[in-house]
Protein backbone atom coordinates (compact mmCIF):
# COMPACT_ATOMS: atom_id res chain seq x y z
CA UNK A 1 0.00 0.00 0.00
CA UNK A 2 2.99 2.31 0.96
CA UNK A 3 5.29 0.89 -2.10
CA UNK A 4 7.14 1.79 -4.58
CA UNK A 5 7.49 4.95 -3.16
CA UNK A 6 5.68 7.56 -5.11
CA UNK A 7 3.65 5.26 -7.43
CA UNK A 8 1.32 3.19 -4.64
CA UNK A 9 -2.29 3.07 -2.90
CA UNK A 10 -1.60 5.92 -0.29
CA UNK A 11 -0.33 8.38 -2.30
CA UNK A 12 -3.02 8.06 -5.05
CA UNK A 13 -5.23 8.53 -2.67
CA UNK A 14 -3.87 11.52 -1.10
CA UNK A 15 -3.89 13.30 -4.60
CA UNK A 16 -7.41 12.49 -5.06
CA UNK A 17 -8.32 13.54 -1.63
CA UNK A 18 -6.00 16.86 -2.62
CA UNK A 19 -8.41 18.14 -5.47
CA UNK A 20 -11.67 16.55 -4.19
CA UNK A 21 -11.43 16.95 -0.17
CA UNK A 22 -14.93 15.31 0.45
CA UNK A 23 -14.31 12.27 -1.72
CA UNK A 24 -15.51 9.72 0.85
CA UNK A 25 -14.87 6.20 -0.98
CA UNK A 26 -10.63 7.50 -0.75
CA UNK A 27 -10.66 8.15 2.92
CA UNK A 28 -12.81 5.18 3.41
CA UNK A 29 -9.62 3.38 1.89
CA UNK A 30 -7.29 5.23 3.49
CA UNK A 31 -9.02 3.83 6.80
CA UNK A 32 -9.23 0.27 5.69
CA UNK A 33 -5.40 0.55 4.52
CA UNK A 34 -4.75 2.15 8.43
CA UNK A 35 -6.75 -0.38 10.05
CA UNK A 36 -4.79 -3.11 7.74
CA UNK A 37 -1.09 -1.80 9.03
CA UNK A 38 -2.42 -1.53 12.84
CA UNK A 39 -3.43 -5.55 12.64
CA UNK A 40 -0.28 -6.09 11.54
CA UNK A 41 1.72 -4.02 13.52
CA UNK A 42 -0.45 -6.14 16.67
CA UNK A 43 1.05 -9.21 15.35
CA UNK A 44 4.72 -8.51 15.64
CA UNK A 45 3.91 -6.56 18.59
CA UNK A 46 2.17 -9.80 19.89
CA UNK A 47 5.73 -11.67 18.78
CA UNK A 48 8.06 -9.68 20.61
CA UNK A 49 9.00 -7.51 17.51
CA UNK A 50 8.86 -4.11 18.63
CA UNK A 51 10.86 -2.80 15.61
CA UNK A 52 9.15 -4.38 12.90
CA UNK A 53 5.50 -3.74 15.04
CA UNK A 54 6.92 0.38 14.66
CA UNK A 55 7.84 -0.11 11.16
CA UNK A 56 4.23 -1.43 10.48
CA UNK A 57 2.76 1.45 12.26
CA UNK A 58 4.29 4.86 10.65
CA UNK A 59 2.76 2.90 7.13
CA UNK A 60 -0.64 3.65 8.82
CA UNK A 61 0.32 6.80 9.69
CA UNK A 62 1.29 7.34 6.10
CA UNK A 63 -2.03 6.47 5.02
CA UNK A 64 -4.24 8.22 8.10
CA UNK A 65 -1.87 10.50 9.99
CA UNK A 66 -4.42 11.44 12.38
CA UNK A 67 -5.18 7.76 13.10
CA UNK A 68 -5.68 8.00 17.30
CA UNK A 69 -5.14 3.73 17.47
CA UNK A 70 -2.12 3.63 15.45
CA UNK A 71 -1.03 7.06 17.45
CA UNK A 72 -1.22 5.56 20.65
CA UNK A 73 0.61 2.60 19.60
CA UNK A 74 3.13 4.45 18.16
CA UNK A 75 3.85 5.54 21.73
CA UNK A 76 3.57 2.35 23.37
CA UNK A 77 6.07 1.12 20.95
CA UNK A 78 8.68 3.77 21.73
Amino acid sequence: WTAPEGDNAVEILHRVLALQPNQAKATALLSQIATGYEKVALTWRDRGCPDQALAQVRNGLRAEPTNARLLRLEQDLR
